[in-house]
């Protein structure tokens, strides 16, 4: 009997165990479940800020509203360069987390850019990366082959007449940031340097056509050379994008990048036979001796008005093959860039660029940056951003050019308010 009970008390024991450690078994099942549970609502909370930016907040921070109504929207005109520079600084300004500039910056693009974005980005469940998206959008909507003019801007740059000495640092600092969004480092390489300074070289002709002949050979295009950028800076690029480039690639790295295009401008220069004597010179004469319909003699020009060689290329040809207007389009032109320059006024201070994205008080790097595009381009500095052709030369603007009538000409509606100097018709 004795063992009877004992047998039963035994199993009894045994039988609390086993429930005992169910229970505690239960109990860590459920709390892997729930560890489970918060590892899927992390995930996908993750997943829904880089799909649904406009649900997710973060603190005070909502992905969206930070920049409704500081920065405009990129359409994919005008320069991507100084927009990307504005949008980084009002981002960090603004202490948007890096992960969310991507969202950030799909939400500014629309027109064109946002027809881009979305065939190059088709899948809408992922953002790219900041790096991989600005690479990209600088491989499409960002100025080609001016990296040579920012570098001579830089290296050339000079104190102006009636400009404080913190303004002269700042503008340099300017400067400098336009050739890191360009992907230019700050100290250039030999090989990379010469062919910087064979690319000055060009008239502008010449230069159209050399960039046509860059464009179809394979390792001397703008394309192919940030191509190679993008592609040995790979998993180095920072949240900063394109600035960091510069900084991730040797200068000896660089410099054979460059050597095809180097081999490339001095064969394309070695062709081009020589500049006639006096043919600028006479077709800035030819332009301002030019009698118009409301004048009886030619037009006097002061000392101080003669041009820079920078604004004679805008007067290419003989006078002979320039009819009278034309040739007041050519002079007016010359005079614009000669007054953005800060030559041919009485003070000699620059004048402020045309407003092409708004007052300069606001918008004064954009619209410097524009009226560079526009000049390198040889386009129409008064069309409307929406209307500008830059594939088209001034001269054949049907607004503007010599073929446009007066009304069209100085019609306020039809034309960028400052693209012309006071008391010029053209």
């Amino acid at each position: 009997m004795n063992d009877i009970s004992a047998v039963l008390l035994h199993l009894e024991a045994q039988r609390r165990e086993d429930n005992r450690q169910r229970e505690a078994d239960r109990r860590a099942a459920e709390q892997q479940a729930a560890e489970r549970e918060e590892r899927h609502q992390a995930q996908f909370a993750a997943l829904l800020a880089a799909t649904q930016p406009h649900k997710i907040t973060m603190g005070s921070y909502v992905v969206g509203s930070a920049l409704t109504t500081k920065l405009p929207s990129f359409s994919g005109t005008g320069d991507w360069c100084a927009y990307l520079r504005t949008f980084e600084r009002l981002a960090k300004a603004h202490t948007i987390p890096d992960p969310y500039w991507s969202n950030e910056l799909f939400i500014k693009l629309e027109g064109t850019a946002r027809n881009w974005y979305e065939q190059t980005f088709p899948d809408p469940d992922t953002f790219p990366s900041w790096s991989r998206l600005t690479s990209s959008m600088h491989s499409r909507f960002g100025l080609k082959y001016v990296a040579a003019d920012a570098w001579a801007d830089k290296c050339g740059a000079t104190r102006q007449e009636g400009e404080s000495g913190l303004a002269a640092i700042q503008r340099v600092d300017e400067l400098q940031q336009t050739l890191a969004l360009l992907g230019v480092p700050a100290h250039v390489g030999p090989v990379e340097e010469r062919c910087y300074q064979l690319q000055r070289l060009l008239g502008p002709d010449e230069q159209q056509r050399w960039i046509a002949a860059a464009n179809a050979t394979t390792d001397v295009s703008d394309d192919a050379i940030r191509a190679l950028e993008t592609a040995a800076a790979g998993a180095t690029l920072t949240s900063t994008g394109r600035q960091s480039l510069s900084s991730s690639v040797s200068v000896a790295e660089r410099d054979t990048w460059f050597g095809p295009r180097l081999a490339h401008l001095t064969t394309f220069l070695k062709d081009q036979p020589c500049t006639p004597a006096g043919r600028r010179p006479q077709a800035r004469v030819a332009a301002i001796t030019e009698e118009s319909p409301n004048r009886t003699g030619p037009t006097e020009v002061a000392d101080d008005t003669q041009l820079h060689p920078a604004a004679l290329d805008t007067l290419p040809g003989p006078p002979a093959e320039m009819s009278g207007v034309e040739c007041r389009v050519r002079l007016a032109r010359a005079d614009l860039i000669g007054a953005m320059e800060g030559r041919g006024q009485p003070r000699k201070v620059p004048l402020p660029p045309p407003e092409y994205f708004g007052d300069n008080a606001t918008h004064l790097a954009a619209n410097k940056t524009e009226f560079t595009k526009r000049k390198t381009h040889n386009a129409c500095f008064a069309c409307l951003n929406a209307k500008v052709q830059y594939n088209q030369s001034h001269l054949a603007c049907v607004q503007h050019g010599p073929t446009a009538s007066m009304a069209k000409r100085t019609d306020p509606k039809l034309r960028v308010t400052g693209a012309a100097l006071p008391c010029k018709a053209f």
